[in-house]
């Protein structure tokens, strides 16, 4: 909201008579113009009338402001239908009214400013102020009316931001802070304001998902090979005369089958493999910064990747999955978990598998981020504890560590979620990560090797990589670990270049960004589609190898 705007100074008595005479009215009109916000007192005296009312939505002009934004979101009609919206008017003010205003002046390239005391107004000030509140008011209306008025990804990041404010109220009390959330306004944009392209023919796209992981195999067979051999055990079962060892035989003929009968023998003990309590755990590890083009990209995909993962494993009855994202930062980490089994509920889908997975798009889409619990944790741009004290070689250890625990917390909800109405938890809180039959690990981090444009750009060398994820994080687990990395460019460019491997692909794969889309938007959404099909790739090709 940039422009030259030129100021129109009139004195307060110059306003309509009484358009002021309540004391609240005429506080937040003061408040506005104190920091240089044109505001007119009508618009001033419907953002009060929000305040007291049990559906401030219905309140002319800025109810309107509360849909725009929940569209954007993908929630359409469901902001400002309750008193709580009304105690957020503060909130409102500062994400919607301040910069819809600002916006407004800078359109008519005038602003309406007040001179405070009781000064008569000279001649032409009562018309001239009469003149310039109604533009204003006019101006702003239309900037209601037409959402595409507004600066790109404005809608979207109001509508985030507020959402915020909202679970941040509900969740701590009624008496949280009035200053409005800090959200990530880059992915917000591209979360919500940009439409993946994901390429067609994808394996995962044409393949039947069932649950082929290990943890699902049946056991099949009067002895089924399942785990390895751990020792030696006696028997005297006849069905166990298959698997007797060689040594048994060895006795003639006459004296074999009394000895079976009467004293056993033995055989090799395969105990079958311990089935974890949950399916899968995929944690993300973001060094690469935040609020910052490359990784922002990075996170869209992830994001956009779990929804359509969730529909996957909905098939595949792969639901008590968990996933998380951490941004690591010098001042602490910002950890986000989500439970698919919370997402289903949540979103609640009626359409499962592939199809469904790539066709997912539009308000849909938007609304099964807005509705998960990704809002607000993975779009905050505040850190939850300070970890400046901790040295940098234990960030992403910390950071795992953390990480880790938002997912367990995630799993304990959604198994509350579940139960039945007055019998608890359905299961025990998780140990570890080793009660998941999978672990994925995937670490973001800059291409660069140092700061500066001449520090020396690496590529992914993997066994090196691996090797050095494992020492940097201390991850340690009983349970099948998939490791992986993504190494991003400096900026998100025409020609740059992004570099991944995982054990499931260890040779180095790279994608370019998009040099010939027609426009910038077109071609994040390739690059984001890109980026979310390979994650899914490498998620369901390590189902498939278990």
């Amino acid at each position: 909201m940039t422009g030259h705007v030129a100021a129109e100074l009139f004195p307060v008595t110059a306003l309509e008579d009484g358009a002021l005479a309540d004391p609240g009215d005429r506080l937040l009109f003061d408040a506005l113009q104190e920091r240089h916000v044109p505001v007119t007192p009508r618009l001033t005296r419907a953002l009060r009338q929000m305040r007291a009312a049990s559906e401030p939505a219905a309140v002319p002009p800025w109810g309107q402001a509360y849909e725009r934004a929940g569209a954007a979101i993908g929630l359409s009609g469901r902001f400002g239908r309750s008193a709580l919206w009304a105690e957020m008017t503060d909130q409102f003010v500062a994400v919607l009214a301040e910069p819809l205003l600002r916006q407004a002046a800078v359109n008519l390239g005038r602003a309406l400013v007040t001179q405070h005391g009781d000064a008569p107004p000279r001649p032409g000030d009562r018309e001239g102020a009469a003149a310039a509140c109604a533009a204003l008011e006019a101006e702003v209306g239309r900037l209601l009316s037409v959402p595409a008025a507004m600066p790109d990804g404005f809608w979207s990041h109001a509508g985030l931001a507020l959402l915020s404010a909202a679970r941040q109220r509900t969740a701590e009390s009624r008496q949280a802070r009035s200053r409005p959330t800090r959200v990530q306004a880059m992915l917000a944009r591209l979360v919500y304001d940009v439409e993946p392209e994901l390429p067609a023919g994808s394996e995962w796209q044409r393949r039947q998902q069932k649950a082929t992981l290990t943890s699902h195999v049946q056991r099949a067979g009067r002895r089924p090979r399942e785990g390895g051999v751990t020792g030696v055990i006696h028997t005297r079962r006849l069905e166990d005369v298959d698997a007797a060892l060689s040594a048994t035989f060895a006795y003639p003929p006459d004296l074999l089958v009394p000895r079976l009968m009467e004293e056993g023998f033995l055989i090799t003990h395969r105990p079958p493999r311990k089935k974890p309590r949950r399916d899968l755990l995929l944690l993300v590890l973001n060094d690469a910064g935040i609020e910052d083009g490359p990784a922002s990209v990075v996170k869209a995909a992830w994001t956009d990747a779990t929804l359509r993962l969730s529909m996957l494993l909905k098939q595949a009855q792969m639901l008590q999955t968990e996933v998380g994202w951490t941004d690591v930062t010098a001042d602490g980490t910002i950890p986000a978990a989500l439970s698919l089994e919370a997402l289903d509920r949540d979103a609640q889908l009626a359409i499962s598998g592939a199809a469904a997975a790539a066709a997912l798009s539009g308000e849909l889409r938007r609304g099964m981020v807005s509705k998960s619990s990704l809002v607000p944790a993975a779009f905050s741009a505040v850190p939850r504890q300070d970890g400046r004290d901790l040295p940098a070689d234990q960030r992403l250890r910390r950071a795992l560590q953390e990480l880790t625990a938002e997912c367990q917390n995630a799993a304990a909800l959604a198994a509350r979620a579940a139960a039945r109405p007055g019998q608890g938890a359905a299961t025990a809180p998780l140990r570890d990560v080793s009660d998941y039959g999978l672990v994925m690990l995937l670490r973001i981090a800059p291409l660069a090797a140092g700061d500066g444009p001449a520090a020396p750009v690496r590529d992914i060398d993997w066994p090196r990589d691996r090797a050095r994820i494992l020492r940097e994080t201390g991850l340690q687990t009983r349970a099948r670990a998939v490791l992986g990395e993504i190494l991003l460019p400096r900026a998100i460019v025409p020609g740059a270049r992004l570099s991944a491997a995982t054990d499931i692909a260890p040779q180095a794969f790279h994608i370019d960004i998009p040099t010939g889309a027609e426009t910038p938007s077109q071609g994040l959404a390739e690059l984001i589609g890109t980026l979310s099909d390979w994650m899914i790739g490498q998620v369901m090709q390590a189902i498939h190898a278990g």
